[in-house]
């Protein structure tokens, strides 16, 4: 079971990474088409779906063990000994007191008498006399049994009326109730589970693709010095220029090498990591498409707050807990009242030698009967444990409102975190513009004669630090608003 489940995720997931397969060359893969095959591929959903399903059948488990039961037996075998049970299937035999199976018999007694005459000559006579019937049948445990064969057929009856919260297994009973809020925990499990899935990816996605935008600074930033080198030596060879400064150039190329080839290695790694989540082979990058998303407006803060304190699978992992605190508190009362239970049995038994249910060698027996535990007095101790439970449902009730403050907190602080952020952002924006502007004026200059080519490369190397700065900024706020997603538990979506 287990293994189809895996199975048909995996191919859920190549159907719908196939069409970005298809065309990542042209397009790239896009943010959305990932986090679809992530869920596909995740071991960590798949657990947690068949804990799920293994809870639900845990709630049926309970349930059912609550209503009537219904077993049967038999036993087929030997008897053989003296006395024998009470219940003897088996009836014995006493030959010396007259009985045989149970009845009655005469037994005739012969005396031998001997008498002397007077002539000296002996005479042997004989008198005959009968035991007197009798009806009597000597008890079961002073009759024996021969290796006798027999078998008994038994079949019982148990309900619990009255147990552990349980009336006749009809009403919400403690145990299925924790059950039940077990499984719902599961659920919400999973539910951070998915939350988690695409945090991961974006994160993941975000530092790729900042990665691959890099690599072209980072080639560009390695030619604008290479160009600046061959500047400096020419005004060095005019004599324009120091030995230092072409030293310099040397140093500053060699440093953007350095940074260009480590850059590539990101690169490979990033997606290496980004790969493994969407089930992609990590020898060969792929081209992840488009521009960062634009950051979409955020929602008012209150109503995120509140959305947040319901909907957050945290709270509801926590109110699980709540309701299981519950479900022991009450199972706990319970154990202070009186317990009923039914059991009714039917046993019935076969001489193997002699089978015939109408007669004395097939005896049956029945029995039924209601048992009321009631407890008395243990020294307070199922006292103290209820009033524990109850003090447990308190302590998790207040362990989720804490919860719902952490959250809130949370929210609010990345709300801050955004808008300050953003702040940065504008400030980066308007620098680059300005730094972009710059560049195109120098190299229009340079076109009409008016500057030189080194003044060109040093206002491209300016744009592309100012770039740098916008990229950096505009990855914080990614991964930020990744957190916001992430802490409203599924209260705002971001990447819809």
């Amino acid at each position: 079971m287990e293994r189809q489940q895996v199975i048909r995720a995996f191919f859920a997931a190549a159907a719908l990474l196939a069409p970005a397969v298809a065309h990542c060359r042209a397009d790239g893969l896009t943010i959305r088409q990932c986090i679809e095959a992530a869920y596909g591929l995740s071991p960590a959903l798949v657990s947690e779906q068949l804990d799920v399903d293994a809870a639900g059948q845990e709630i049926i488990r309970q349930r059912t063990a609550l209503l009537p039961s219904l077993s049967a037996s038999m036993y087929a075998g030997y008897i053989n000994g003296n006395p024998v049970s009470p219940f003897a299937i088996i009836t014995g035999e006493d030959i010396e007191n007259g009985i045989v199976n149970g009845n009655t018999r005469e037994v005739t007694t012969t005396t031998t008498r001997t008498t002397t005459t007077a002539t000296g000559k002996t005479r042997t006579g004989t008198t005959n006399s009968a035991a007197i019937a009798t009806t009597t049948q000597l008890p079961h445990q002073l009759l024996r049994a021969d290796f006798a064969p027999f078998s008994t057929e038994h079949i019982e009856l148990d309900y619990a009326l009255f147990q552990n919260g349980s009336i006749l297994g009809l009403n919400d009973a403690p145990a299925v109730a924790y059950a039940r809020a077990a499984k719902q925990g599961l659920e919400w499990t999973r539910k951070l589970g998915e939350e988690k899935v695409v945090f991961d990816l974006c994160n993941a996605f975000f530092i790729a693709q900042w990665y691959q935008r890099k690599l072209a600074r980072d080639e560009a930033r390695v030619h604008f010095s290479q160009e600046r080198l061959d500047i400096v030596k020419l005004q060095y060879q005019l004599q324009l220029m120091l030995v230092q400064d072409v030293a310099l150039a040397k140093t500053q190329l060699e440093q953007d090498e350095n940074t260009l080839a480590a850059t590539k290695r990101s690169v490979r790694d990033s997606w290496a990591v980004l790969a493994i989540m969407i089930g992609q082979p990590t020898r060969r990058v792929a081209k992840l498409g488009g521009n960062p998303p634009a950051f979409p407006a955020l929602p008012e803060l209150d109503g995120l707050l509140a959305a947040a304190r319901t909907q957050h699978p945290s709270v509801g992992l926590e109110q699980s807990v709540v309701e299981q605190a519950r479900a022991t508190y009450r199972l706990d009362q319970a154990a202070l009242y009186p317990t009923v239970n039914l059991a009714t049995s039917y046993t019935f038994g076969q001489n193997l030698d002699h089978i015939d249910a109408s007669s004395a060698n097939s005896p049956s027996l029945y029995a039924a009967g209601v048992t009321v535990n009631v407890p008395i007095f243990d020294w307070g101790s199922k006292l103290a444990e209820e009033r524990e439970s109850r003090i447990k449902v308190r302590s998790a009730q207040a362990d989720e409102d804490q919860l719902k403050m952490d959250i809130s907190t949370a929210i609010a602080r990345l709300y801050d975190a955004i808008h300050a952020l953003d702040m940065q952002l504008a400030t980066a924006i308007e620098n680059q513009v300005s730094n972009e502007n710059a560049a195109q004026l120098a190299r229009q200059q340079a076109s009409a004669g008016a500057l030189n080519q080194f003044a060109v490369v040093t206002a491209e190397e300016t744009l592309l630090s100012a770039e740098d700065t916008v990229e950096n900024t505009r990855l914080a706020e990614l991964e930020t608003y990744t957190q916001l997603e992430q802490a409203a538990g599924g209260a705002w979506k971001w990447q819809q």
